[in-house]
């Protein structure tokens, strides 16, 4: 299992030391985890069920805006809520309508979630949760310009976006 508190850790000390190297302004701490009333929360608006490492992130780190410098990673409270995730889910179904062949689809029994944006640029990270119970196998793409890079776990995305730090 993941220790999301030490990858965390990792990512925040590599994005301040980065900052000082260019002499930018230090980055805004990872926020708080998230309780388990959120996250059932999340998961009840949303029509899913997460996996048990997503869920693990987000009870050590609820989000982070700022994440990488890029990433705007949503917290529990606002995920399949109104506001900041409901525009960037807008912004989704329409990139993904633009998409020629199509590829990114949720299978039967699952469903596409919006879980990150970038601040920068039209980039999207999404899970594939399962609707049931059944704990099916999860995906996550990085989604940018009809470019669909998937990822067997959460963990696998941010240790690369770790890595560009």
């Amino acid at each position: 299992m993941t220790e999301w508190k030490r990858l965390v850790e990792e990512a925040f000390v590599r994005q301040k030391r980065g900052a000082a190297s260019i002499g930018d302004p230090q980055p805004a701490p990872p926020p708080a985890g998230s309780t388990e009333l959120e996250i059932c929360q999340a998961e009840s608006r949303c029509g899913v069920v997460m996996d048990s490492e997503y869920r693990a992130f987000l009870r050590s780190c609820n989000g982070w805006d700022g994440f990488g410098d890029d990433w705007y990673l949503y917290n529990a409270s606002e995920l399949g809520a109104q506001g900041v995730w409901a525009d960037g889910d807008a912004l989704l179904v329409e990139y993904l309508a633009s998409e020629q062949d199509g590829k990114l689809v949720a299978p039967q029994g699952t469903r596409l979630l919006l879980v990150g944006v970038s601040k920068f640029s039209a980039r999207f990270l999404v899970a594939v949760f399962s609707t049931t119970p059944a704990q099916d196998p999860v995906r996550y793409f990085d989604c940018q310009s009809g470019t669909d890079i998937g990822y067997s776990s959460f963990e696998m995305w941010m240790v690369e976006q770790i890595d560009y730090i």
